[in-house]
């Protein structure tokens, strides 16, 4: 069941005997914004433009960077095959060497 711990609420603790009553995540927990969540891969995500959309994860936070939308910065290098599926903003990410 619903145990309070999810990625876009945070339970409310009774930290001075207040008995929170509800049964709704509105009644009985905080909101997590986007705003306060930060990636830990920049080069594969950027921020959704709504600052004000609930989560802490990269998925509910973040759209894929693809790298179909990048171009190798390396003139030696070409893009990977099915840069469609996937993610990065890098040389490294999204090209390999000219064979």
């Amino acid at each position: 069941g619903w145990d309070g711990m999810g990625t876009a609420w945070y339970k409310k603790v009774d930290t001075n005997h207040y008995k929170f009553q509800g049964s709704s995540e509105e009644e009985c927990c905080y909101p997590i914004y986007c705003s306060q969540y930060t990636t830990t891969h920049e080069t594969r995500w950027k921020r959704k433009a709504d600052l004000n959309i609930q989560g802490s994860t990269d998925k509910e936070c973040y759209d894929p960077r693809l790298c179909s939308d990048y171009c190798c910065a390396d003139e030696t290098l070409l893009k990977i095959p099915n840069d469609h599926l996937h993610q990065g903003s890098t040389d490294a990410e999204c090209c390999m060497p000219r064979y």
